[in-house]
Formats: structure tokens, C-alpha cells, sequence
């Protein structure tokens, strides 16, 4: 009788092995927290963002390795106290397993630490600056600020024959770091800086800043996409005939604000992630998939970098196989390489992304205001 009651407490036993190994598989929703401005300042961008993100979900089905992809949603309102409060309510209450945003770089450098501490795992959208990874867990696959200025500050020397240039960008981590970086490109080429200007965030009326500028063969500005179709207008109304150069496109001639600008965009130089005009196979064909997920084309590179974002988020799961673990998840996204619609996209060892970029010039094709994509920057990744 000993023998059969040991023979099945034994039994017992390895059933509650079994059952605690088959616990620690992969189960349950992924949880994803969007951070995304939806209002205020940065509102242009981030429901074209969501949009995107869902777009590259829905492709395969809303599931990852039997695990469902359940989207959280927070509006951070383009304000970095409202973003780091947010953030925490991801974490904190709906117990979130990645974080996704937000966009704003002061925004992203007060929610870094957080997450770090919390070991969420974070991937950014688009660039911020050069200090962000130094959190664990913070995946800028967007770059630095400076990246992708730093060549178009190259090129508007180079190719455009500019000699000289004058600067107007919004007060604020992203307005210095995206002019300083064609500023330092340009210089980097022999170029002249005649003078920098600054205004504050909600600047509507650009009167001082216009009627003291300096004459110089350009004038560089980076302003918020809800300016910057009255700074353009100012431009014209006051005279200005120096050739405009976008220090980057997002924010300053946003591709679904180009109707609204019409044509005081046009002939405006910048650079970008994307064009929808990139014509190559690739991109036609991402082209057709997103209007079949969505009804709508894509515009800018807000659309696309979602929908990256996205790609990323499920190229991680599959190679995490499904696993969630902080640290387990965040090596498998480090890992993940794309071939996306604008060329291969992979992280660096100090978790930045490395991309093409696209100079750009806005031009009107046929009844529309574009993007028209000029040349390709590929695999860029400098620090600045």
C-alpha cells in the first residue's frame, strides 16, 4: 500500500511540474500602449501614426505566434507633463507589455527614465536626440535629430550651390537639433551661417522674426505643422524671395497639409523617411496593400513610420516567440531587420535605427501638392 500511495504522490508531483512549465509559455493578449499626440501641436501627425500601426496589425490578422495584438490608446497632447502621466497609466494600470511613443523628443527624453526603471520596453517613432538610448529598453528607430538634416545640410550645399543661409526653428530640443543639424552639415561643406532666429511654441505671428531677418542665399525653418502654413503665407506676404528649405519635412510641410499651403510649399527642399512618390516595386505594392487595409492612401511619412512601427512589434514577437519578458523581447527587437517600402531598416548597437532618408522637394502633380522624392540617402547613422 506505501509503494501505490508514493507511486502516486510521485504522479502528483510531475503533474505539477508539467503544469507550472506550461504557465511560463507565452500566453494571454500582447498588450501595446500607443503614446501618441492626437491633439494639440503634434496632432498632424499622430493619428496618421495609429492609423499606420493598425494598418501592419491587421495584416496578419491582429496575432502574433497565437497571441492576440491588443492596441491601448493614450493622448499625450503634445505636452511632455500629460505624456510621462499617461505613460505611467500604460504601465501602471493597464499593464502594458511595450510601449509605442510618443513622438514629441522633450516628451520621449521624460518617459525614457520611467520605462527603463519599469524595464518596459520602448520603441520611438521618429528621431530624437543623440542621448535617448542611454536608458536601457529605448529603441530610437527613428534615428537621431540630426541625421537626416546633416545630409540635407550637405546637399542643399552640394547640389543646390547655397553658399549662405539664414535660420528660423521653433525653441524647443527637436527646432535646435533639426536646424543645428543642417547647420552643421552645411558648414561641415564651407557653408556660411548669417543668422539664427528662434520663436516659442504657439508662435502664430512671425512679424519680428520676418522683418529683421538677413539676406542669405536661403532661409532654413522648422516650425509645427499647425504654423507652418502661416509662416509660409508671412513669407510671401513680406516679401521674402529667398529659396526655402524645410529642416525637415514633418512638421514644417507636412505632406497632408500641403493642400492647405498650396502653392507658397511649392519648390520647398527638405528631407524625409518616405515619399509615396518613391517609385520602386516595393512601394507600389505597399502602396495597394495599405489602401486595401484602410480605404485611404497614405500620406507622408507619418503613415509609413506606423506601420514600420508596427512591422517592427511583430517581427520581434515572432522571434521572441511570443515571449513578453523585458529582456527577452528587448534583444529580439534588436535583432529585427525589415525590408521595408523605403529601403532596409535595422538597429545599431547603441539602439538607433538605421535608414534611408530622402531628399525631397514639393511640387504639384497634376491637381495635387507632393512629396516628390529627389534622391536616396541609404543606411544612415551618424550620432549627432
Amino acid at each position: 500500500m506505501r509503494r501505490i500511495v508514493n507511486l502516486t504522490l510521485v504522479l502528483a508531483l510531475l503533474a505539477m511540474v508539467a503544469v507550472s512549465c506550461g504557465d511560463d509559455e507565452p500566453s494571454g493578449p500582447v498588450k501595446i500602449g500607443l503614446a501618441l499626440e492626437l491633439s494639440g501641436p503634434g496632432a498632424a501627425s499622430g493619428p496618421l501614426v495609429e492609423e499606420g500601426i493598425r494598418a501592419a496589425f491587421a495584416e496578419v490578422g491582429n496575432e502574433v505566434e497565437g497571441r492576440e495584438l491588443t492596441v491601448i490608446v493614450e493622448d499625450t497632447a503634445s505636452d511632455p507633463a500629460v505624456s510621462l502621466d499617461k505613460v505611467r497609466k500604460l504601465v501602471e494600470s493597464d499593464n502594458v507589455d511595450l510601449i509605442l511613443g510618443p513622438i514629441f523628443s522633450n516628451a520621449a527624453q521624460g518617459t525614457a527614465p520611467y520605462l527603463a526603471e519599469q524595464k518596459v520596453p520602448n520603441i520611438s517613432i521618429y528621431q530624437h536626440p543623440a542621448d535617448i538610448t542611454k536608458d536601457p529598453y529605448i529603441y530610437a528607430a527613428g534615428g537621431t535629430l540630426k541625421d537626416a538634416t546633416f545630409v540635407l545640410g550637405q546637399y542643399i550645399y552640394d547640389e543646390l550651390g547655397y553658399r549662405s543661409i539664414t535660420t528660423l526653428g521653433i525653441d524647443y530640443v527637436a527646432g535646435w537639433d533639426f536646424v543645428g543639424g543642417v547647420v552643421q552639415g552645411f558648414e561641415d561643406r564651407g557653408g556660411e551661417l548669417v543668422q539664427q532666429q528662434w520663436h516659442p511654441f504657439g508662435t502664430f505671428d512671425f512679424a519680428p522674426f520676418l522683418t529683421t531677418l538677413e539676406d542669405a542665399d536661403a532661409i532654413v525653418l522648422w516650425p509645427l505643422s499647425d504654423a507652418a502654413p502661416v509662416l509660409l503665407r508671412q513669407l510671401q506676404e513680406f516679401g521674402v524671395d529667398m529659396p526655402v528649405v524645410a529642416a525637415w519635412a514633418g512638421g514644417a510641410v507636412d505632406e497632408a497639409l500641403l493642400g492647405e499651403m498650396g502653392d507658397t510649399a511649392v519648390g520647398v527642399h527638405s528631407v524625409s523617411y518616405y515619399a509615396p512618390l518613391i517609385d520602386t516595386q516595393a512601394n507600389r505594392e505597399w502602396l495597394d496593400s495599405f489602401k486595401a487595409q484602410t480605404g485611404v492612401d497614405p500620406l507622408g511619412d507619418a503613415h509609413f513610420l506606423g506601420y514600420r512601427t508596427g512591422q517592427l512589434v511583430i517581427e520581434a514577437l515572432k522571434v521572441s516567440g511570443g515571449s513578453t519578458d523585458p529582456d527577452e523581447l528587448s534583444e529580439a527587437i534588436q535583432g529585427v531587420e525589415l525590408d521595408t517600402p523605403a529601403g532596409r531598416f535595422s538597429f545599431d548597437d547603441s539602439r538607433f535605427g538605421r535608414q534611408s532618408f530622402y531628399i525631397i522637394r514639393v511640387g504639384k502633380v497634376g491637381d495635387e501638392y507632393r512629396h516628390v522624392p529627389i534622391k536616396e540617402i541609404p543606411d544612415v547613422y551618424f550620432g549627432y
